[in-house]
């Protein structure tokens, strides 16, 4: 199975960043195959938060407001997701 490549967008306060921490737990799991980018979030900068989850397969962040997905913001997005190789 390939691995796939994921864009995690979620609000970027701390609290929205530590709810969805074991969420992120469950897509590491060995048969999800998955990794992932997530927008800014001062938890995903924490290494001991990530190092405490185990989270190892978040590839990096993109700026925090791409959640809000402005047309102005479109192209810039688009680029991203192509550029990195992020599917559906």
């Amino acid at each position: 199975m390939r691995e796939r490549t994921l864009f995690i967008v979620n609000f970027n306060g701390i609290g929205n960043g530590i709810f969805i921490l074991p969420v992120l737990q469950c897509l590491e799991l060995p048969e999800n195959n998955v990794s992932y980018y997530h927008n800014e979030n001062a938890v995903f900068r924490n290494k001991w938060l990530l190092n405490r989850f185990g989270l190892k397969k978040l590839k990096g962040l993109t700026p925090p407001l791409w959640r809000r997905f402005e047309e102005k913001d479109w192209m810039d997005i688009l680029r991203f997701l192509t550029t990195h190789n992020v599917g559906i």
